[in-house]
């Protein structure tokens, strides 16, 4: 679905309700990162599964030609990432990565929300540090 954002931005203007278009770019903003953390989460673990791939083919052919193979502390590091010259455990960024991508989801919401308190309820609009706001937002 593609949003003409200038025309959005316009029809808030109309209505009376352009105080929403500061959510509306958070939204965005929001959903780009949320876009970000989850294209990061796929390639990562796509890295870990050709890496382990590579280790297996390794103690496989090792084992093949010497009829034995070891496994060493250093297999367990080829699942690593560089970045930006630092070594980072890849389960590490995953576990990191995938709360950030929720973390996202939940900010996500709570943004819609404050959309449709500025834009929808307009006049009626519930007073944004009103700790009760979602539950009156559901309610009205």
């Amino acid at each position: 679905m593609n949003v003409d954002i200038r025309k959005l931005e316009k029809i808030l203007a109309e209505n009376k309700v352009y105080n929403a278009w500061q959510y509306v770019q958070s939204l965005f903003e929001t959903l780009r990162y949320m876009s970000i953390s989850c294209e990061m989460l796929l390639k990562v673990h796509q890295h870990r599964v050709n890496a382990l791939n590579d280790i297996q083919k390794d103690v496989i052919t090792e084992a093949f030609e010497k009829g034995c193979s070891k496994i060493t502390s250093s297999y367990f590091k080829k699942t690593f990432l560089n970045v930006g010259g630092y070594e980072l455990d890849d389960v590490v960024f995953l576990r990191k990565t995938a709360m950030e991508f929720f973390h996202y989801v939940r900010v996500s919401m709570d943004i819609l929300f404050q959309i449709i308190n500025a834009a929808i309820l307009g006049d009626d609009a519930i007073d944004v540090d009103d700790d009760k706001l979602l539950r009156k937002i559901l309610k009205k």
